[in-house]
């Protein structure tokens, strides 16, 4: 074969594999079980294959199919050398029950890779104390410029307050601060794609796999949306419903454990359960609590009250129609509403409910204080000033004008000046270093 042809055979094989990567990504985001697995196992025989090795492997993790990864381990494969198949690897051994060699990969992935996955896999160990002393010892030590790990650090505060160590977690938003101070934001300008196609999925997918589950309702944006707009609102960042039985969230816990379309989401910010869908869209499933004429929801830092929207003689609930599917809502949603919004007729773009709801109500003053911090970077690395002084504000208000809020007004507030800063009129851009 002369070198020329040589040449154009490895480039259409290239081309090859790059489409057949976009098309499983594009299956995968769908929840396209089948065509999925068709995809990967197509792909992981072909020449580079490893991809495609490693992409099937995290999707039988995804279904809970632990004895695939086994396989390939006991054939050594060389997909476990690669950083990629490490992270694997860690995922099936805490599902087989071996988190402390699960813990020696995951810490290691975390000193020698400067992407967040590894910091995401320390959630899924048991939260000692021991095991935040050492992510942190690896997290300082990696060659994460100063701003990577400023943004990255939340992962850190997570597994302290998994910990029970709030005061841990505002030590690392202080040092956050301290890596933020004269580094340069590593972020891109290319636009978020528009969502609603994909919360539109989210909510579907997650209405048929409740059909086995129980019973759940629209709330919050979610029903404000659907009834509004006829819609889900499109700048929204996730779905919000509710359940009165505890009982469902355990068994929607052991529905998602085998569920392709979704995976849990952990996280200690809400009472009830997070799950992701695979096109990225977050479900929060709080659980609801009746307590005399009040019904609240939320998490362990605060909640929100509303007022018992039934009496002994009426429906808990209406049906509403949202894109041929039947949902449940307050019966009295109209009052609803406005207990959580005020004024909800009228669409306000940037909003946060957990800053700025008429009817929130703090339940641990650390907590709050504590994910307020984490808002202030997670603003400040979107570019999003507008939101950043509302939470300062806010925090203020709460907490008062305490160092930490003097010091990232500081470090934060002077790029929020376009002039400053060429991002900080660009709306929600996409983030090089995300969480």
């Amino acid at each position: 074969m002369s070198y020329a042809a040589l040449l154009s055979k490895i480039v259409s094989q290239g081309n090859g594999t790059s489409r057949r990567k976009q098309r499983l990504k594009s299956a995968m985001r769908e929840a396209a079980q089948a065509r999925s697995f068709e995809i990967a196992e197509r792909g992981s025989r072909s020449a580079g294959g490893d991809w495609f090795v490693c992409r099937l492997a995290e999707m039988k993790l995804d279904i809970g199919d632990v004895a695939h990864v086994k396989a390939l381990r006991d054939a050594g494969h060389k997909i476990f050398k690669t950083q990629d198949g490490q992270g694997v690897l860690a995922r099936a051994l805490i599902m087989e029950g071996k988190t402390q060699e699960a813990e020696k990969i995951i810490l290691d992935l975390v000193l020698r890779n400067q992407s967040p996955d590894p910091l995401r896999l320390l959630r899924l160990l048991p939260p000692e104390p021991t095991l935040l002393d050492k992510a942190c010892a690896a997290f300082q030590r990696s060659e994460r410029t100063s701003y990577r790990k400023a943004i990255q650090a939340s992962h850190l505060v997570e597994v302290a307050i998994a910990t029970g160590d709030v005061e841990r977690g505002l030590e690392i938003t202080n040092q956050a601060l301290r890596w933020l101070d004269g580094a340069k934001p590593e972020r891109v300008t290319y636009s978020e794609p528009d969502r609603l196609d994909d919360l539109d999925k989210a909510l579907a997918d997650f209405h048929e796999l409740m059909k086995d589950v129980g019973e759940f309702f629209l709330i919050s944006g979610t029903l404000l949306g659907i009834k509004r707009e006829n819609s889900l609102l499109e700048f929204d960042k996730d779905i919000d419903l509710g359940v009165f039985d505890p009982a469902v969230v355990e068994r929607l816990a052991k529905a998602v454990g085998s569920s392709f379309a979704f995976a849990p989401d952990i996280s200690s910010n809400i009472d009830g359960f997070k799950v992701k869908h695979r096109n990225g869209v977050v479900v929060d499933v709080f659980l609801h609590h009746v307590e005399g004429d009040a019904v609240w929801h939320g998490g362990p830092a605060h909640v929100w009250d509303n007022s018992k929207w039934w009496s002994r003689d009426e429906e808990k609930f209406e049906t509403v129609t949202y894109k041929g599917r039947d949902y449940l809502a307050p019966a009295d949603w109209d009052k609803y509403l406005t207990e959580n919004y005020g004024e909800w007729r009228s669409p306000v773009r940037q909003y946060n409910a957990s800053l700025e709801a008429p009817n929130r109500r703090l339940r641990d003053a650390g907590l709050a204080r504590l994910y307020s911090r984490q808002n202030f970077v997670k603003y400040y690395h979107r570019a999003d000033f507008q939101m950043l002084l509302r939470a300062m504000a806010a925090y203020e208000a709460a907490f008062g004008a305490d160092a930490f809020l003097q010091n990232a007004k500081r470090v934060m507030l002077a790029d929020s000046r376009e002039d400053a800063h060429p991002f900080a009129a660009t709306p929600r851009p996409r983030l090089l270093a995300d969480t």
